[in-house]
C-alpha cells in the first residue's frame, strides 16, 4: 500500500515493480480539496493512521507491506508501529529522520559540501527562475508543488528533470 497523492506515485512506479507486486494507492484525507471550513483534529496523524487500516480491512488485504516517501513515509512508520501485526514490510523513500531544524542544517551543509558544481548551478538557475520571494506569493498548495519541482537538483539523480508532470492532477491541500 503507498501511502499518498495517487496520481504522483501511479506515475513514479515504474511497470516492472508492477509486474511482481499488485500496488495500491491510497490518498489520505489532508490530500482532498477542502469542503470549507473544517476541524482540523479530523487530520490528526491518529487519524490518518487510522484511516489506512480501515482502507486495509476494506479491501480485504491482509499483511500489507507499507511505503511512504517523504512525508508520507512518517505516516507508514506509525502505521507499521501500531498496526505491526499487519505488516509484512514497510518501505521508507526520501526520508529525513525527523523534521528538526539540526537536520535541515545538517542537510545543507551535506548540499554545500557534496553535491557537485554541475548540480549546484542547475539549482542556482532554479532560484533565479522562482526566487524565495516570489514562491512565498503563491498559495499554500501551489507554493508545495513549485517548490519541490525547483528543488529538483536537490532530489532527482538528474538535476534537470522536470517534476511538474508527476504533479498533474494531485490536490495538496495544506
Amino acid at each position: 500500500m503507498v501511502i499518498g497523492f495517487p496520481a504522483y506515485y501511479d506515475r513514479v512506479f515504474s511497470q516492472n515493480l508492477r509486474s511482481h507486486l499488485r500496488l495500491v494507492f491510497l490518498d489520505h484525507r489532508g490530500s482532498a480539496p477542502s469542503p470549507g471550513r473544517v476541524d482540523t483534529t479530523e487530520f490528526a496523524l491518529e487519524t490518518l493512521i487510522d484511516d489506512i487500516e480501515l482502507a486495509r480491512r476494506t479491501l480485504n488485504l491482509g499483511r500489507i507491506a507499507v511505503i511512504g516517501h517523504s512525508g508520507h513515509a512518517f505516516m507508514a512508520l506509525e502505521y507499521a508501529k501500531k498496526y505491526s501485526a499487519n505488516v509484512s514490510h514497510v518501505i521508507l523513500i526520501g526520508i529525513a529522520p525527523d523534521l528538526s531544524t539540526a537536520s535541515a542544517e545538517a542537510t545543507e551543509k551535506n548540499w554545500q559540501n557534496l553535491a557537485s558544481p554541475k548540480r549546484k548551478a542547475v539549482m542556482e538557475k532554479n532560484l533565479r527562475l522562482l526566487p524565495d520571494e516570489q514562491l512565498a506569493q503563491l498559495p499554500p498548495a501551489e507554493r508545495f508543488i513549485r517548490s519541490y519541482v525547483r528543488n529538483g537538483p536537490r532530489t532527482w539523480f538528474d538535476p534537470w528533470f522536470d517534476a511538474s508532470p508527476l504533479f498533474e492532477g494531485v490536490v495538496a491541500n495544506m
